[in-house]
Order: C-alpha cells, then sequence, then structure tokens
C-alpha cells in the first residue's frame, strides 16, 4: 500500500512538471515581440485525447495551449456562386480590414483606398471552419465570432452557457490555424470576462437611416458599425443585392456626407 501511494505521488509529481513547463512555454511565446498574440493571456483548453476537436475542449480541465489544426480553406470559386445563406454577419470592422462570417464560412478581407476615393477588397483569408463541426447561424447550436485584427475567437454552441465556457477557439489568420486552450489578446480576454461574445457593434440609431439611402434592390445584412480611424460620422455595413455569396458587398458610409461608397467583396 505504501509503495503504491509513492508511485502514485511520483506520477502525479511527473504530470504537474510536464503541465507547467508547457504552461510556461505558452506563456513565453505570448511575450515574444513578434507573435501575433503579444500580452496575450491563456483561455479555454484541450486535453490529448483522440477525441472530435470540440469534445477536447470540453473534456479537459487544463489551461495548455493546442494547435488543432490548419483550418480548411474555403472553395471561393465554387462558394461564390452558391448562397450566402439566411444571414452574415461584421466581425472587426477597420479602415483597411473587415471581416466577416456566414454559414458559407468565415472571411478575412483587406481594403485599399484609391486616390478617386473608391474602395478595392481582397479577400486574404477563408475557411469554412468544419473542424468546427462548421458555422451554424442559428438555434441552440449557434456559433459565435469574436473578431479581430488578425485573428477571431470561435465559440461554438454560445446559447448553452456550460458548453461555451468550455469550448473556446483562436483562429489565426497568419499561420491558418486553429487552437484550443488558447492564447488571446487582452482586449479579447476583457470582452470573454464579461461574457461578452458580441460581433462588431451595430449603431442601431441609425439602422432606418441607412436602409433608406440603399436602393430596392440592396438589402442591409448588418451594420451600421463605427470605423475607428475616421473622426466622421462614418461607418462600415454589409448588404447584399441578391442571394449568392457574390452578391454580398460592403459599404463604408459618411453619415455627414449623406454618401457610401460600394466595395465588391468578389471581382
Amino acid at each position: 500500500m505504501i509503495l503504491m501511494i509513492l508511485y502514485t505521488k511520483v506520477d502525479m509529481g511527473i504530470k504537474q512538471s510536464k503541465q507547467e513547463a508547457e504552461m510556461a512555454a505558452a506563456l513565453e511565446e505570448a511575450e515574444r515581440p513578434n507573435s501575433l498574440l503579444t500580452s496575450g493571456q491563456l483561455l479555454g483548453f484541450a486535453d490529448d485525447s483522440e477525441t472530435d476537436p470540440v469534445d477536447e475542449a470540453e473534456s479537459s480541465e487544463e489551461n495548455e495551449e493546442k494547435i488543432l489544426g490548419p483550418a480548411e480553406k474555403m472553395d471561393l470559386k465554387k462558394a461564390r456562386k452558391e448562397s450566402y445563406g439566411l444571414v452574415a454577419e461584421l466581425d472587426f470592422v477597420s479602415a483597411d480590414r473587415i471581416s466577416l462570417h456566414g454559414s458559407f464560412g468565415y472571411l478575412a478581407v483587406a481594403l485599399q483606398t484609391e486616390e478617386d476615393g473608391s474602395v478595392s477588397a481582397t479577400i486574404e483569408h477563408a475557411v469554412t471552419l468544419e473542424e468546427l463541426g462548421g458555422i451554424k447561424m442559428g438555434g441552440s447550436a449557434y456559433t459565435d465570432i469574436l473578431g479581430g485584427e488578425g485573428c477571431a475567437l470561435i465559440v461554438p454552441g454560445i446559447h448553452n452557457e456550460e458548453i461555451a465556457r468550455r469550448r473556446k477557439f483562436l483562429y489565426i489568420e497568419e499561420t491558418n490555424e486553429i487552437t484550443g486552450g488558447i492564447v488571446a489578446p487582452d482586449w479579447m480576454m476583457k470582452k470573454v470576462a464579461n461574457n461578452d461574445y458580441s460581433d462588431a457593434v451595430t449603431e442601431e440609431t441609425f439602422v432606418e437611416e441607412l436602409k433608406q439611402m440603399m436602393d430596392q434592390d440592396s438589402k442591409l445584412l448588418y451594420g451600421p458599425v463605427v470605423i475607428p480611424e475616421y473622426d466622421s460620422n462614418t461607418y462600415g455595413f454589409l448588404a447584399e443585392s441578391g442571394e449568392l455569396l457574390e452578391d454580398v458587398w460592403y459599404g463604408i458610409w459618411n453619415r455627414d456626407l449623406g454618401t457610401f461608397v460600394k466595395v465588391p467583396l468578389f471581382h
């Protein structure tokens, strides 16, 4: 009996040392100056079992970073000719970059303002997130995505509090990797701590005003959302002129001037 207790304590000590070493490595990575996740904190957890990636995060109590693998890239030539679904949402909005998602997947788009004032869009990252069961846009399985510059926090089953607490994943655009037990930027950690997984914040007061400016062939999907880099009343929004993904477009609305720029996502 004494030997069994000793062996158990030794085994527990080895496991604890391994966990501490892995934790230290994750923290060291977060402090690298060139790391996308500099000054981040650990979020979520994943174990080493051979289960489904989503179930991995639910079954473990260890805060260790785990790369689940590369995200499946979207076939844009095919996807653009298919329905975008019932809804599409903006996750991140800035002067030179946006991200959005729907049942079709997740898109990260770079924006370039030309000398004539027109804006062009380039889809830099397009993934399906099928590794996490795809993106569900309704019901109890609804997938929430908290967008950021260069990354997105993915929470499958957000309406189930217990599942959402355990199932959190980070998609990193630069490496096209999905991680569980993630290192997340501080601003993202603060929102999670407040149980805030909201998308880009819509200015609800101006929704009807924006709708009145759009032609009858267009439908507002999401927005308007403040573009933080502008001093004027300038907002970004998502709209569509048809049922296909290629019919979805981004708009930049200057409320002071009463004008907006239409930015096609597909060319």
